[in-house]
């Protein structure tokens, strides 16, 4: 399961909106094609030899351990951390502020329920984005050692999966009710 998966629970899916959408199809599509390769691999289907055929001669990055799926994504996400950080809050922060753009974690802080809310309420303005970051990264290293479970567990992974995609849906229905109904 790919990381970008586990914000699928997250409150974005309105189908209506193009963003949305594209959000979605994002995060959903890449978790399950990695469902796809890991359960169902066969060379036609991408090109080279099954797990099975290949047996102990599975390179390292295949065999699902600690380092394939905790570390290495961790210093992806971390490269992505800082590259982003420095977008959002230096190198964009006046533009960004001047067209009065939407960014998460502007949305985040602006939430008046959820755990960041939670935490990001009794520290300075200031430090916010640093305590926004330390969390997003301890959400995504729980994310990374999940996926363990996942790799080694066909019912493990479907479950998240489909449990991914429900609360998904949920979210998008849900939102749908309430425009409806206040209408």
């Amino acid at each position: 399961m790919t990381t970008r998966a586990h914000t699928l629970p997250m409150p974005h899916p309105r189908f209506h909106d193009l963003d949305k959408v594209t959000s979605l199809y994002l995060h959903l599509v890449p978790a399950m094609v990695s469902w796809t390769l890991r359960w169902y691999p066969t060379k036609a289907f991408y090109g080279f030899p099954s797990h099975e055929a290949l047996g102990a001669h599975r390179p390292a990055t295949s065999r699902g351990g600690v380092v394939s799926l905790v570390l290495v994504p961790a210093v992806f996400y971390t490269a992505w951390a800082v590259a982003y950080y420095l977008k959002i809050f230096v190198i964009s922060a006046s533009r960004i502020k001047e067209r009065g753009y939407q960014t998460l974690f502007g949305f985040v802080t602006t939430q008046r329920k959820g755990v960041f809310h939670a935490i990001a309420k009794r520290v300075r303005p200031s430090v916010q984005p640093a305590v926004y970051f330390a969390l997003h990264m301890l959400f995504c290293l729980t994310t990374f050692v999940i996926s363990i479970a996942a790799w080694h567990s066909y019912y493990v992974h479907t479950l998240l999966l489909l449990l991914c995609a429900s609360m998904s849906m949920w979210h998008g229905a849900q939102y749908y009710f309430e425009v409806f109904a206040g209408r």
